[in-house]
């Protein structure tokens, strides 16, 4: 009997120990849980945190487009009544830039423009050139945009079928005065625009960059000169 007794003694300690450590199981679970829980809850917080961070994110961006575009715009407007005039050589102004591209406007283009209707005008900043670089552009500001337009106009219609205009055995051309932005989007249609000028076909490259021409008696408007080619090419191929 008194090994029995020591026998279920045993037993019950056994047991109490096991009830002991389920115990702290069942606590250190319970602990555990929480502390999912409180993760889980700090995890929900960071991801409506992060997603609105996001949406601000998206919005700032979206202003900071916005802004750019309004800020190109305005500059842009304020250059509409800007011309460049490319090719003129160095020091051939000898301090009288307007004086210079008047006489190179009545000579080259035909018009005379009064000291009022050519307000300013100026090289670009920069460095000197070198002897092999191009020369800067002179910057003219007309007094309208209508006195802009006749000279570029002419311009255009006296370097049709020429690749540019002679003066002084200088290769001048004249351009609009637009923002870097604005030329980048234009540039991408030079290969386009060449192959309508073979073609003898008349186009006009409205502001900012936008191709218009007429094709077979239809017109076309193209804001990816991409698709203007593609139009050329798979027209060309049809004949």
């Amino acid at each position: 009997m008194a090994q029995v007794n020591s026998m279920l003694q045993e037993v019950q300690a056994d047991v109490q120990a096991v009830k002991v450590s389920q115990a702290k199981t069942a606590t250190d679970v319970a602990n555990l849980y929480d502390k999912l829980e409180q993760a889980d809850a700090r995890i929900m917080d960071l991801e409506r945190e992060n997603g609105r961070l996001d949406r601000e994110a998206r919005e700032r961006a979206r202003q900071y487009e916005d802004l750019r575009k309004a800020l190109q715009d305005m500059e842009n407007r304020e250059r509409r009544n800007n011309l460049r005039l490319m090719g003129v050589k160095e020091h051939a102004e000898n301090g009288k830039p307007r004086e210079l591209v008047r006489g190179i406007i009545s000579e080259a283009l035909g018009i005379n423009l009064s000291e009022s209707e050519l307000q300013r005008v100026h090289r670009t900043s920069g460095p000197l050139p070198n002897e092999d670089q191009p020369p800067r552009p002179f910057v003219m500001r007309f007094h309208s945009y209508l006195e802009k337009e006749k000279v570029l106009a002419a311009a255009i219609q006296r370097s049709r079928g020429r690749r540019g205009i002679m003066w002084n055995d200088c290769k001048i051309s004249f351009f609009p005065d637009l923002t870097r932005d604005v030329v980048e989007k234009r540039k991408k249609f030079t290969d386009v625009r060449r192959k309508l000028h073979d073609l003898d076909i008349r186009f006009t490259l409205a502001y900012p960059a936008v191709l218009r021409f007429t094709w077979k008696g239809e017109k076309k408007r193209f804001d990816d000169p991409r698709k203007a080619m593609d139009l050329i090419a798979d027209s060309r191929q049809k004949e």
